[in-house]
């Protein structure tokens, strides 16, 4: 029942624009757009585990069905409805290439956003409120890139926009029931950004977060689910700045470039409740202790795209992230930076026009506890063709037995700090206008491929030298 909590919502949004604007019950028809997109994926990966756990490659595919329906309600009133359903076949899951978040192997309908916006608030044009299931994003993903459930103020002038969400999800929104574990629920956020372009080209950008987590914890000695069971309650604060431009434009002697920077430097700090737990009995777990720790870790996430002076006119990406890590895990400090929660870290590098994950696809791992060392080239061979090849080199800050979402499967040796290297290569193509396809049936065909591997280092152990592979091949259509 509570997934349908949302859909209710948004109807009765709809009905109250009709209501509070004069011209609601006469909206333009032509302001109402419908858009259906159909995505095709295959995935395969092979030696995740290095040879330790002797895991069988796996492969997967599915197909995706996406509806979304947007408009004006009025000259003031927007709104946005947007459902999908997903079809898996094979072992491997989904991957969602919007969001950067892995989905589970199950099929499912899935309820993702429907919000509606008035504008224009009390007479001020640059003013705008947003109610409803919406996706709060920013262009790298570091900080956000999830559908969450929030009410939203929005200013957006000329030089200056900002923005500030308040929320917390409130239900699982699709029907295979594998995403609104107890990480997920009773965490109340507070997001902000702004973002100034103090000089033509030129931006400063800030953000900020706020967690509370009130789920409250398990007492030692209380028997907890398994599978879904509540290992952190945190509330916690980030702060960073961004800035970004073109280089050229710094310096009024210098010629216009198109060399640009970006630098990201980020904090984290607060307290976070600790459980541990031991299995048993059956196929539950025991909570054995409970621990409060201080937080206080930051990050750093700096990129140079540089133009190089050849036909095809190749863009050279230099790149090197950094997240702290915990340099005595015994104790009641936690200084391990740690992202939001609501990060996809995934996006497009330089002129590409797809989108991969900011820290390679294999590896995957969250700033935290790494230096992240990055070289890239994206070639756009024609207007509707380019092809990307990321290499990342991994670091760990601190020696430790695990890092945060790795798509490895192999243990770390706890003594060693080089994780390895990774390399993708990445071609986009539009296919529509690459051969010409009329577009009277089909507005858009667009293919990605991704072909990863990664070469474990020493931190891996017996792993060491061993390389995990990974391909994957989307076809998507839109009408």
């Amino acid at each position: 029942m509570k997934r349908f909590q949302n859909c209710v919502f948004a109807g009765a949004c709809v009905a109250l624009a009709m209501v509070v604007s004069p011209n609601g019950a006469n909206a333009d028809p032509s302001n109402i757009k419908v858009r259906t997109d159909i995505r095709t994926q295959a995935l395969w990966e092979d030696h995740l585990d290095f040879g330790q756990l002797s895991n069988d490659p796996i492969d997967s595919q599915l197909v995706e069905a996406r509806l979304t329906v947007k408009g004006n309600l009025a000259d003031d009133v927007k709104f946005y409805l947007q459902g999908r359903g997903v079809k898996n076949w094979g072992e491997g899951g989904s991957v969602d290439s919007d969001t950067g978040e892995v989905a589970g192997r199950d099929d499912f309908l899935e309820w993702r956003q429907s919000w509606i916006e008035f504008g224009n608030v009390a007479g001020y044009a640059p003013l705008s409120v947003r109610f409803g299931r919406q996706r709060v994003k920013e262009d790298r993903g570091l900080w956000w890139n999830r559908d969450f459930d929030a009410i939203s103020v929005i200013y957006d002038a000329s030089l200056f926009e900002g923005k500030l969400t308040v929320g917390q999800n409130l239900a699982e929104y699709r029907t295979s029931n594998d995403t609104f574990n107890q990480d997920n629920q009773d965490i109340f956020r507070v997001l902000a950004e702004t973002s100034w372009q103090w000089k033509y080209g030129q931006y400063f950008e800030t953000r900020f977060a706020y967690q509370h987590d009130y789920s409250e914890m398990e007492n030692v000695g209380s028997i907890i689910n398994g599978t879904d069971r509540d290992e952190s309650d945190a509330d916690l604060f980030w702060g960073g700045v961004r800035v970004k431009g073109d280089i050229g434009g710094l310096r009024p002697e210098l010629e216009k470039t198109r060399v640009n920077y970006r630098v990201d430097l980020m904090a984290v700090a607060g307290s976070d409740d600790v459980q541990t737990s031991t299995s048993g009995p059956g196929d539950r777990r025991t909570v054995s202790a409970l621990q409060e720790n201080d937080v206080f870790g930051w990050g750093l996430d700096a990129e140079l795209s540089v133009p190089l002076p050849v036909p095809t006119k190749p863009l050279l990406i230099l790149g090197y992230a950094f997240g702290s890590g915990d340099e005595d895990s015994t104790d009641t400090d936690d200084d391990a930076f740690r992202q939001t929660g609501l990060d996809g870290n995934t996006s497009r590098p330089g002129i590409a026009t797809g989108s991969l994950h900011n820290y390679g696809s294999i590896l995957r791992p969250d700033l935290s506890n790494i230096h992240i060392v990055t070289a890239g080239l994206t070639i756009p061979f024609t207007p509707a063709t380019d092809l990307t090849t990321m290499y990342h080199y991994y670091h760990l800050d601190e020696e430790d037995a695990s890092i945060p979402t790795s798509g490895i499967d192999a243990p770390l040796n706890g003594t060693d700090s080089e994780l390895g290297h990774g390399l993708d290569v990445m071609l986009n193509m539009d296919l529509t206008k690459q051969f010409g396809i009329p577009d009277e049936t089909i507005n858009r065909v667009a293919l990605k491929t991704t072909l990863g591997a990664f070469k474990a280092g020493e931190a891996y152990g017996l792993g060491e030298d061993e390389t995990a592979y990974r391909g994957q091949v989307e076809l998507r259509f839109r009408f």
